[in-house]
């Protein structure tokens, strides 16, 4: 289901007028109803990830760089 924009445009405000540490933790992956949520297993995987970025620049017909 799609979030509303008035709904979208308030879980924006929330995060942009928050204060990290605060109301949200940076570096977090966040829901839309602004909790704290899980990522999938995969995207912490170094190779998986590494493998999506090179995926994503060949389809758009860029020079992939590895991660850091």
């Amino acid at each position: 289901m799609l979030t509303s924009p008035q709904k979208g445009g308030a879980n924006l405000v929330h995060f942009i007028l928050g204060e990290p540490g605060v109301d949200w933790a940076s570096g977090e992956f966040y829901g839309s109803n602004r909790r704290l949520a899980r990522t999938a297993r995969a995207a912490g995987n170094p190779e998986t990830v590494n493998r999506h970025w090179q995926l994503s620049a060949e389809m758009l017909d860029l020079e992939a760089r590895p991660a850091d």
